[in-house]
């Protein structure tokens, strides 16, 4: 007899459940009592494989019965389907209904009935059959109940293919939605990195000829030649690069402010940005780190802010278009102090704030004193005068800088500390050309030692750190932009040679 409405019957505690679509498919469980948990745990009463039924969790939800009807309540995140419906929290439980576990083909069971009903249908079904030679009404009621548990199976199967019908449909419309995005977001990414690296090119161009045009207006003017012209086309340059990297900037990766300022360090100094090698910012931040373990980055520039030797020494490599950064060059060579003498070398022995060795310091106007081959300071000795020494130091930069270096400024921090002669060794196989000639293509390709790492790593950190040294925790303004504005309202005190 077809039950009406379709509820459990009230206040019986009897509940028959089939597994369907699992490990322990058409198997049924009889159940007694008034609660029961449904999943993979050694607790539930209504137990799923853990391995075999993954979609299945510990304990996925409660069936109890409250106030003579079943109920179902949701007790994980994985999703439960009540016949088509995916449902969640608290529902009531239709009789004969399915419910499915993790997903919407199974695993799943069907809950029907009575305990008792379901069982003795199916008992009187297998009694019967049993029983089929003691009568012809025994056997009409045995194929009544065969066929009525037949009939129920094959409703049973008829919505398991209907769910499933619509679940692949469901899934292949899915599917051909995320294809569609899928091949729209590679194209649109394709388009985008070819797009990058085209106008990367570009502005890597640009970047190069204007360090050659650098390289030759230099040269002109070394022979008091006239570069009005190119310094125009410089100029222009100039602004179709920056123009470039305005529009980059949208297409890449966001940095950090430390990035950001590491980035434009570089290419004050004459590097190109726009292929900074793998580590070199990770290489920088370290040696910012040393400089904050100590005082003495602190104590040099404000030395060289009272003595007055900042804006002097910016002013004189701005005359000689070199990078004003290049005064921390002094910074590593001396502490700004004048009166610094090196250790003895077979090349002689450094003096003065910029260490020369003795014959470089001829070659560029200094007069050497009696104690040159003494560890001592000389007052007859030009090296310890500021002004002249500081003279020599921007000539002898601007050379390395316009001739040997091709305008790379990092490659002129390593020529001056390596020895002009020595990284012309290795210069020697490259083009004269600014894209051969420049400190990352030596820094990734030979082997410069780990002296001239540091000397170089040191300048380029306190030149970073020297852009906004509060954000690195240093009590001290800017030197450079101070120098500069200084300059500009023309309030220069030289110190005393």
């Amino acid at each position: 007899m077809k039950q009406s409405p379709a509820d459990f019957p009230e206040s019986i505690g009897k509940l028959s459940v089939e597994f369907l679509l699992c490990s322990r498919q058409d198997e049924v469980l009889h159940l007694q009592g008034n609660s029961f948990k449904a999943g993979t745990g050694p607790k539930c009463e209504i137990r799923f494989d853990a391995e075999k039924d993954d979609s299945v969790s510990p304990h996925h939800c409660t069936i109890f019965l409250e106030k003579g009807r079943w109920y179902l309540e949701k007790t994980s995140d994985s999703p439960i389907w009540i016949n088509e419906k995916e449902v969640s929290g608290r529902v009531r439980l239709p009789n004969n209904c399915m419910v499915f576990l993790g997903k919407i083909m199974g695993p799943g069971m069907r809950v029907f009935g009575q305990a008792e009903q379901a069982v003795s249908r199916q008992t009187v079904a297998q009694l019967l059959q049993r029983a089929g030679k003691e009568g012809r009404m025994v056997s009409a009621a045995s194929e009544k109940v065969a066929d009525e548990l037949a009939r129920e199976r094959e409703t049973v199967k008829k919505a398991l293919f209907r769910l499933e019908a619509r679940a692949k449909k469901r899934f292949y419309w899915l599917l051909a939605t995320a294809v569609t995005f899928t091949l729209i977001a590679i194209f649109l990414v394709s388009y985008q990195t070819q797009q990058l690296r085209e106008m990367k090119k570009v502005a890597e161009d640009i970047f190069y000829a204007m360090k050659e045009l650098e390289v030759q207006i230099a040269q002109l003017e070394e022979l008091g030649i006239d570069a009005g012209d190119r310094r125009e086309r410089l100029g222009e340059l100039r602004a179709s690069y920056t123009r470039y990297l305005g529009e980059l900037q949208p297409l890449q990766t966001s940095f950090s402010y430390e990035d950001q300022l590491i980035l434009r360090m570089a290419r004050t100094f004459g590097e190109c940005e726009l292929n900074i090698p793998p580590g070199f910012n990770e290489m920088v931040k370290q040696y910012i780190r040393k400089w904050q373990s100590s005082s003495r980055l602190e104590t040099s520039i404000q030395r060289s802010v009272k003595a007055g030797y900042a804006p002097y020494i910016v002013k004189e490599m701005l005359d000689d278009n070199l990078p004003p950064q290049f005064y921390y060059v002094a910074l590593q060579e001396s502490d700004f102090d004048t009166l610094r003498v090196g250790p003895r070398t077979r090349f002689g022995i450094a003096k003065g704030m910029w260490q020369f060795m003795p014959e470089t310091a001829l070659q560029y106007g200094l007069r050497i004193g009696p104690l040159a081959q003494v560890r001592k300071p000389d007052p007859r000795d030009e090296r310890h005068n500021f002004t002249k020494s500081t003279r020599a130091a921007a000539d002898y930069l601007h050379y390395i800088y316009s001739n040997i270096a091709q305008a790379s400024g990092l490659l002129v921090l390593a020529s001056y500390n390596y020895g002009d002669t020595r990284v012309r060794q290795i210069l020697a196989g490259l083009d004269e050309n600014p894209r051969q000639r420049n400190f990352w293509n030596v820094m990734s390709n030979y082997n410069l030692p780990e002296q001239t790492k540091d000397y170089v790593f040191y300048i380029f950190s306190a030149a970073v750190i020297g852009e906004d040294p509060l954000y690195f925790g240093f009590d001290f303004e800017n030197p450079i932009a101070a120098s500069i504005k200084a300059i500009e309202e023309q309030v220069e005190e030289g110190p005393a040679g």
